[in-house]
């Protein structure tokens, strides 16, 4: 005899290894399935139930299948559950087997017992299939006009599956969204809202007539948020009325007004509804001729319809009313005929005219209601957080009144003092979504989005910081990147390289004047020069050269910055490049200090920085970060090894078995000892062959060689300081001080001044530098056809003639 499944569960549990719990379900398994051998088995519901809780363990129970069609044909409720139960759960839209419950679906959709419709629906909702849709449409639009709210909102839900498995049925819906809004259940409410959020999703034209909806929304979201706890104690969610139901509207009064109207897309419409009202009068002739001049007003339909591209889509109800359409309906034996389809267009003609004369509404209504919720709604419950949330983004979308936006400002404020994580970062996005709709009024919250840049959570830190970037204006620049330098001291090592770069946009698209530009990017070389990144240091030279009158005050506060900050990589970079390139200016200029004192620099405090810096670096007392990359450390290292593999194949190619092996092993060692010498991925590709200090001494050897015409009463100091480097262990420095100490012999010396002199513009512009100076660019090119070269062709020759027999040497 079969047990019951309260006994099942209690074996199953008292189990103590998982090979004793197989055993038990398979010896279940077994006595079920010879229980469903016999034709009359009073146990089968029990045998299905047990078999759920077998499948929910995880073992297989496809075998159960076609008793649960029996129990769904049974004429007993408690079978029937049982039945739709281990339907939904052991079947899914694509079994086979799944059609052959169509036909009892059908008659238990048209049970007197309101509970047995229910089942059906559920069942349909749930697996149908588009088969299955297909076949009862029909059934579902009739139990969608019962006035009962338990079945009026099943059968809404499942014409929303409807609508997803199957295609230009549509028109179907659309006459039944008037009949669920009026209704005062939410549950039907609810269902009706979101048929309207399916039907647009599927085809956004219809949002033009679901528009004229509007009001009637309005009313109902206003009789949510005014009516108190005696009116919705059954819908009431810590003393809010319905959230859920509310969410769902502000949700769609954002989908229906997101978008315009256009006017081509409401002549469309009048004519679509002209169409209608020819197909109506034709109804008023004799039965007689229905057949004939249906046929007449389908075929111009037709025509106009495809002459009508927002409703080309919509032909489903043209092909139901045809000839053939119906023909196929008699012989399905469908119970709707050719009047049937007539009155179906009547009772949509009508549906569609009402809503294109309530289309035009008033926006005010809905500004109004809006503001209603922003304001009465309890925003110390998550349930309001939730409802205030969705009403600031509806505001964001469809509104352009600028106090409901200043509302919705303030709200997203209480968001950002609130001690939920959650709910501040949802504050944040929302912020960096408004900002694009009313940039100005969020500049009140402008602290309180710095102080969340304190926050202990990393998620808030780098949304906060997003939002900050996108506060920054013209008029806002100083004031937002004087907090951010400040953040920068204490800033996360992966986000450092981010936020430098975003300063530097900010900078560049703002910047007041070209002090303030300068200034800022000293600033950011002081404070974070391990995270710079060398398009920012190419820029800072560029503005630099493009403006001779700041070359003096440069210059000066570099060198006082370096004193104070040789750790930092790309200041030293920049200020060594600077001191090269402008020290004259360095000691003949005169500044005055913060306290009005002339400020002055001699040739021994050039020399001695240099020589700080060489020791600095020569005893590698810093790591050099070069080009560092927090976003994506292993980009580098996977770029080096394609590099290193390219090497290895060419060295393969050439048959150079042996040295090429002990090449890549060198290249391997290096970029190993560099990996583990910095914590912080670095270029290797610059420094393939060299240690972290090379690229800075290389550095200094071109500032002495410029030097030696900056400053040419210390050139035997200068020649002294480049000969300790002509046997340096690094190739590259050792060649290039050998070449810079036979470029100081005397027979350079009617061409050295040439050679060095101070690099000219650099080409590299911005795009829209470029537009702007296109024109005078086009125009200074004949001008500068004419013009002699700077070299002669002679001194060139001589010059690279006398460069290669140095190489000789």
């Amino acid at each position: 005899m079969s047990i019951k499944l309260r006994d099942l569960i209690r074996n199953i549990r008292s189990c103590k290894t998982a090979a004793e719990e197989r055993s038990v379900v398979a010896k279940e398994c077994a006595l079920i399935r010879t229980a469903f051998k016999e034709e009359d088995n009073i146990y089968r519901h029990r045998n299905v139930a047990k078999l759920l809780f077998i499948n929910m363990l995880g073992y297989p129970t496809h075998f159960g299948q076609i008793e649960c069609l029996k129990l769904i044909a049974s004429n007993k409720f408690s079978f029937k559950r049982i039945g739709y139960l281990g339907l939904t759960i052991l079947l899914d839209e694509n079994t086979d087997i799944l059609m052959l419950v169509t036909n009892s679906i059908k008659n238990d959709l048209r049970n007197s017992n309101q509970y047995i419709n229910g089942l059906a629906l559920c069942a349909l909702g749930n697996i149908a299939n588009s088969e299955m849709c297909s076949s009862l449409r029909y059934e579902i639009l009739d139990m969608m006009n019962i006035n009962n709210p338990y079945i009026k909102k099943k059968a809404a839900m499942c014409a929303i599956r409807i609508l997803k498995k199957t295609n230009d049925i549509e028109e179907l819906f659309l006459e039944k969204i008037n009949n669920l809004l009026d209704d005062r259940n939410h549950g039907v409410l609810s269902a009706g809202i979101s048929l309207m959020i399916t039907l647009m999703e599927k085809k956004p034209q219809y949002k033009n007539i679901l528009r004229g909806y509007t009001n009637k929304i309005v009313k109902i979201l206003k009789s949510c948020v005014m009516s108190g706890y005696t009116h919705g104690a059954e819908y009431d969610i810590y003393g809010i009325n319905d959230p859920f139901l509310q969410v769902k509207i502000l949700k769609l009064l954002k989908y229906l007004n997101s978008d315009h109207v256009n006017n081509n897309e409401n002549e469309k419409n009048t004519n679509y509804m002209n169409n209608m009202n020819n197909m109506n009068n034709m109804n008023n002739k004799n039965d007689e001729d229905n057949k004939t001049m249906c046929n007449i007003n389908y075929e111009g339909a037709t025509r106009s319809f495809s002459n009508t591209k927002s409703f080309n889509e919509q032909n489903d109800i043209l092909d139901d009313t045809s000839l053939s359409s119906r023909e196929k309906l008699i012989n399905n034996k469908q119970p709707y005929s050719i009047n049937d389809n007539m009155n179906k267009f009547n009772s949509m003609n009508i549906i569609h005219m009402d809503s294109m004369n309530n289309n035009i509404y008033d926006m005010e209504e809905v500004n109004s209601v809006l503001a209603q919720v922003a304001t009465n709604t309890d925003s110390l419950k998550n349930v309001g957080n939730a409802i205030l949330y969705e009403c600031v983004k509806t505001i964001t979308y469809i509104s352009t009144d600028p106090g409901l936006l200043v509302l919705a400002v303030n709200v997203l404020g209480k968001f950002l003092q609130n001690n939920d994580n959650n709910i501040r970062y949802v504050g944040l996005c929302t912020l960096q979504k408004l900002l694009k709709k009313d940039p100005k009024t969020l500049h009140i919250y402008r602290n309180t989005i710095i102080e969340c840049l304190k926050d202990q959570d990393i998620s808030i830190r780098k949304k906060a910081l997003d939002v900050a970037f996108a506060l920054i204006t013209k008029d806002s620049l100083k004031i937002m990147v004087k907090e951010l330098l400040n953040y920068l001291l204490v800033a996360d090592i992966e986000i450092k390289s981010d936020i430098v770069s975003n300063i530097c946009v900010s900078v560049n698209k703002y910047a007041p004047n070209v002090q303030y530009l300068l200034d800022t990017y000293i600033k950011l070389f002081c404070l974070a020069g391990n995270f710079i990144q060398d398009h920012i240091k190419d820029d800072f030279i560029y503005y630099l050269l493009q403006n001779p009158e700041f070359h003096s005050y440069v210059v000066f506060k570099i060198f006082f910055s370096i004193k104070e900050n040789l750790d930092q990589y790309a200041l030293i970079q920049v200020g060594i490049w600077c001191i090269g390139e402008f020290g004259d200016l360095l000691i003949q200029g005169k500044n005055v200090g913060p306290d009005e004192e002339l400020i002055t620099v001699t040739h021994e405090d050039v020399f001695d920085l240099l020589d700080k810096i060489i020791i600095k670096y020569e005893q590698n007392h810093v790591k050099e970060l070069h080009n560092i990359n927090v976003k994506d450390p292993i980009h580098n290292i996977l770029y080096n090894n394609k590099s290193l593999n390219m090497l290895e194949e060419t060295l393969n190619n050439n048959n150079n078995n042996i040295n090429g092996n002990n090449i890549i092993t060198s290249n391997n060692n290096n970029n190993n000892n560099g990996l583990n010498n910095a914590l912080i991925c670095c270029n290797i590709n610059d420094n393939m062959n060299n240690d972290d200090n090379n690229i800075i001494l290389q550095y200094i050897l071109m500032c002495l060689n410029k030097l030696t015409v900056r400053f040419p009463s210390h050139k035997s100091k200068i020649e002294k300081m480049i000969q300790k480097y002509k046997k340096n262990k690094c190739i590259e420095i050792q060649q290039r001080a050998c070449e810079f100490h036979e470029f100081m012999n005397p027979q350079w010396d009617q061409i050295r001044d040439s050679i060095l002199l101070r690099i000219p513009c650099n080409k590299k512009m911005n795009r829209k530098k470029q537009q702007q100076q296109q024109q005078q660019q086009q125009q200074q090119q004949q001008n500068d056809d004419e013009e002699e070269p700077i070299y002669s062709d002679k001194n060139t020759d001589t010059l690279i003639n006398k460069m290669f027999k140095i190489t000789r040497k």
